[in-house]
Formats: structure tokens, C-alpha cells, sequence
């Protein structure tokens, strides 16, 4: 009798030293808590294998969702998957004292302040509408390659160098396609110092167009071998602009300057004076533009 009560008592005092250990080992069921208080469990660990460097570059499995399970982010929508360079922790706990103690091939879950990730780690000025101040953030991460900076710094350079070839080669076949268009085209004027070509269809007997002037045009937009890429008739609505503005590429600002209102016109702009290098939408990089315009007001 006194031996069963014994064995009794023995497992109410173990199970008494136990509770509190459960119930501040973490904050989140069944995740661990270490002495910074980075809440986490390991799913793969693998401490004979690799860990990152500060510098190197990371490819992660990475998914984060909020407390409701709702995903905000899983990099399996990324087409080129998600790199990140391997940096110093910010603070205990915080999104690189998580990835930086992975392994290669390890995976694992933790939790981080939404407020400290995204003010901190990301550094937004304000957290995002989605997100409410007190929130946690849930991450399920593995590490599926380690790059180490040397290679990444060389695998860079070899790709600028490969970009810089390839930008030379477009430059190149704008100039040389430049050049057939005017001779194909007649074009016997000179451009101007800027490289801009204006070719006056009907003169306008309207005000002429200055700094500051307030236009109202009409207008479209071809490339070289014809194909168009704009218009405001096919819109079927005018655009209105200030002249200087320098939101405005330089070659119109230029060109429409020649026009006096009621005018028309047929200006070729080179990316000089356009999207440059750049590019932007629908115009490539070293591309040059003709537009035939329309100056239907000056204010």
C-alpha cells in the first residue's frame, strides 16, 4: 500500500517539476524557445553539412503566413526562386539569427514580432495595411544553397560584362538602323546637336510653343521598321502637357518646341533624347522613335 502511494506521490512531484518547464518552454505550441527567446522547431538538421557565412548568398524555400494562416509570402511565386545575401542578426531572434543556424539542406519553423520584421529586418517606415501592430509572423524555411561571395561577386561581374556587350550591340544596330531609315526614307535634313530629326508636314499659324507653354496634342508612335506602339487617335483622347516638364522624354520637349499651334509634324527621336539604355514598357533598350504630331493647342 505504501509503496503504490509512494510511486503515486513520486509521479505527482514529477509531473508538478515538469509543468512549469511546458508551459514557459515556448510561447507557440509545440515550438522550443532558447535563452534569446527565438521561438522555433527543426524539421531537418543536419550539423555535418555547410552553414552560410556572412556575405554569402542564400537560396531559400522560404513561406511566411500570419496568426490566421493566412500565406503573405512563398517564394515558390518567384520564377527565379528567392536569393538573399546572408547578413549580421539585427537583434536576437530576428529573421538572419534564424536562417544563418540553418545547415544546408536543414529546414525549420519559427515565429518573429511582425512589427520587428518588417520595421526592422525589411525596414518599412510603417507596417503594411495587411499586417496589425502586436501580430506574429509564422516562417517555414530550408536552405537549398549556400553561394559563397567570391563565386557570387564572379558570377556578377561575368554577367555585367555579358549585359554591357549586349547593350553595345543594341547601340550599335540603332545607329546602323538609323542610319537606313533616313537613307531609305530621303531624309536629307541634318539632325540637330541633340540628334533629334524634325520634319515639318504643314506649318501652324497658331501661337509658337515655349518653356512653360501648356500643349494639347495629338500624336502616334512607331519604331523604325514601322510597328507601332502608341496613339492617342486610337485612344481617342488628346494628352495635355507642360513644356520643361521632366517627366517628359527630352525629344519631345525638343521637338514640339519647333511647332507653332495647328501644326503637324514628324519628329525621330534616338534614345539619346528618349529611354536611353532603359528602355521602359513597350520600348527596348536603344530604341529609336518616330512620331508624327499633332499640335492642336497652346496655352
Amino acid at each position: 500500500m505504501k509503496s503504490n502511494l509512494l510511486i503515486k506521490l513520486s509521479y505527482f512531484l514529477v509531473i508538478l517539476f515538469l509543468l512549469p518547464v511546458a508551459c514557459t518552454n515556448s510561447d507557440f505550441p509545440g515550438y522550443e524557445k532558447d535563452s534569446n527567446g527565438f521561438n522555433y522547431k527543426t524539421y531537418r538538421l543536419n550539423k555535418d553539412a555547410d552553414k552560410p557565412e556572412i556575405g554569402d548568398f542564400l537560396t531559400l524555400e522560404l513561406v511566411y503566413s500570419n496568426s490566421k494562416d493566412s500565406i503573405l509570402f512563398n517564394s515558390k511565386d518567384m520564377k527565379d526562386g528567392f536569393r538573399i545575401p546572408c547578413q549580421e542578426p539585427g537583434y536576437p531572434g530576428d529573421f538572419f539569427y534564424a536562417i544563418n543556424n540553418l545547415h544546408l539542406d536543414d529546414s525549420m519553423a519559427f515565429v518573429i514580432s511582425a512589427d520587428s520584421f518588417f520595421l526592422k529586418t525589411v525596414g518599412t517606415p510603417v507596417l503594411p495595411d495587411f499586417v496589425n501592430p502586436g501580430d506574429f509572423l509564422f516562417f517555414e524555411a530550408k536552405l537549398t544553397s549556400i553561394q559563397p561571395k567570391a563565386e557570387f561577386e564572379q558570377e556578377q561581374k561575368i554577367l555585367m560584362e555579358k549585359q554591357q556587350a549586349m547593350l553595345l550591340e543594341l547601340k550599335q544596330k540603332e545607329i546602323d538602323d538609323l542610319n537606313a531609315y533616313i537613307e531609305n526614307n530621303n531624309i536629307g535634313l541634318e539632325p540637330t546637336e541633340s540628334g533629334l530629326f524634325y520634319i515639318e508636314i504643314s506649318r501652324g499659324k497658331g501661337k509658337s510653343v515655349e518653356n512653360g507653354s501648356k500643349v494639347k496634342v495629338h500624336y502616334s508612335g512607331v519604331f523604325l521598321n514601322g510597328q507601332k506602339f502608341d496613339s492617342s487617335y486610337d485612344r481617342g483622347e488628346a494628352v495635355e502637357f507642360e513644356i520643361g516638364d521632366q517627366s517628359i522624354i527630352p525629344g519631345w520637349n525638343e521637338g514640339i518646341k519647333m511647332m507653332h499651334e495647328g501644326g503637324k509634324a514628324v519628329i525621330i527621336i534616338p534614345s539619346d533624347i528618349a529611354y536611353g539604355a532603359q528602355g521602359r514598357g513597350d520600348v527596348p533598350p536603344y530604341t529609336t522613335m518616330v512620331f508624327e504630331i499633332e499640335l492642336l493647342e497652346v496655352k
